[in-house]
């Protein structure tokens, strides 16, 4: 049996942070500054609707959804390379 890769979240909020950078499949989870998730609460850095999130904001979902495009390791693996572009940026600011 083969070990898929899973996704090493580390809850550092980026990608909530800046969803605004992901395009028009997100616009409608923007908050009313355009920047940020509207769900996701700053102070505590995490998402306030984590358990009931948006299909599309969860990766093992889009793992199998996007599993025709490209292999699900490769799914993981361009996330991972997402959020370490997200990370650099935020190092940057």
């Amino acid at each position: 049996m083969v070990k898929q890769l899973v996704f090493p979240c580390d809850r550092c909020g980026e990608c909530c942070r800046n969803l605004r950078l992901f395009g028009k499949p997100y616009e409608w989870l923007l908050d009313a500054e355009g920047r940020a998730c509207r769900y996701f609460n700053q102070r505590e850095n995490l998402c306030s609707i984590y358990p009931i999130r948006p299909l599309i904001c969860n990766i093992e979902v889009g793992r199998a959804v996007f599993y025709k495009d490209v292999s699900p390791d490769e799914f993981i693996k361009s996330n991972i390379q997402g959020c370490i572009f997200l990370k650099n940026i935020a190092a940057k600011q």
